[in-house]
């Protein structure tokens, strides 16, 4: 229950973001409310435990022919080395968003309420979208394989073999496990290229080359074997 909580957490996270983009949004000046600052460390329990995560909500507003419109944003999460180096892009950004300060932003011309501190694409969203339903349909594909092993013990017994419908169940959840995997790698590809292309081409032609010499290495030792008195 608790992986399918998760799943279905994150499924609707990743539906928010794949279907709310901001890539057409129009620019408009504004001027701040409000700006908070808030400053995190990562997970003790990982590697991540020397980094530390500032994310930034800005309050503000703009107008659209006449009409004023307040506005709230969350920027995501900068992610950096050390606490004084986060403290210090937090004091920028406070003077950058100071109260009454100036900002571009930008809004939804089919509806000038909806606006936003920055262009988003939709590929942001595909990671939350497909780890979601990743667990989701875990988490429901466990359920149903434990009703059925469950209907089986108490029909047949504890020691009785698993009937079809569960080792094909279990087949069926293997394959979409591996191809959802592979979807998350891909999303996460995607939503890294709409941010930072330089660094995402650079990890694609690195692992690229490093998949094409594996190959390759892989092809040459089958050949050896195949044919062990060639030359």
């Amino acid at each position: 229950m608790m992986v399918a909580a998760l799943g279905l957490l994150a499924l609707l996270a990743g539906v928010k973001g794949v279907t709310q983009p901001t890539t057409g949004y129009l620019p408009v000046a504004g001027t701040v409310i409000d700006y908070r600052a808030h400053l995190y460390r990562g997970n003790p329990n990982s590697s991540s435990r020397n980094q530390w995560n500032l994310e930034i909500t800005v309050a503000y507003t703009y107008t659209i022919d006449g009409t004023s419109y307040p506005g709230r944003d969350t920027l995501f999460p900068a992610t950096l080395g050390s606490k004084s180096e986060a403290e210090q892009l937090a004091a920028d950004l406070a003077r950058r968003f100071a109260q009454g300060a100036p900002i571009e932003l930008f809004y939804n011309p089919s509806k000038p309420s909806e606006s936003a501190l920055e262009h988003r694409s939709w590929l942001l969203g595909t990671p939350a979208l497909v780890f979601g339903a990743l667990f989701l349909g875990g988490a429901l594909g466990l359920g149903v394989i434990g009703v059925i092993e469950l209907l089986r013990r108490l029909l047949k017994g504890p020691q009785s073999e698993p009937w079809k419908a569960e080792l094909a169940l279990w087949q069926w959840l293997k394959k979409a496990a591996i191809g959802l995997t592979a979807l998350i790698f891909l999303a996460g590809l995607a939503a890294g290229w709409s941010l930072y292309p330089t660094q995402v081409a650079f990890v694609v032609t690195v692992c690229t080359g490093f998949a094409v010499i594996l190959g390759l290495g892989i092809w040459r030792n089958k050949a050896r074997r195949s044919n062990p008195f060639g030359p």
